[in-house]
């Protein structure tokens, strides 16, 4: 039960973040592990968790290819 609360709140702060900077796909994925979690669908976590983390190393590194220098 602790870990769905915490996959719940997590996936939340992914929703909103990836949805500001317009990642529409990772958003979606976070939206549908964040239902799978809260109805309890622990069959269906770990296949949307591989692709949904695949594509936050993505925009990771995205981000940090166009991140300004430290000066």
């Amino acid at each position: 039960a602790g870990d769905i609360a915490v996959i719940r709140s997590q996936t939340h702060i992914l929703i909103a973040n990836s949805g500001a900077v317009g990642a529409d796909r990772l958003c979606q994925l976070g939206e549908v592990l964040n239902i799978a979690a809260k109805r309890r669908r622990l069959d269906q976590l770990a296949p949307l968790y591989k692709t949904l983390r695949a594509d936050l190393v993505d925009l990771v590194a995205e981000v940090d290819a166009h991140r300004a220098p430290v000066s």
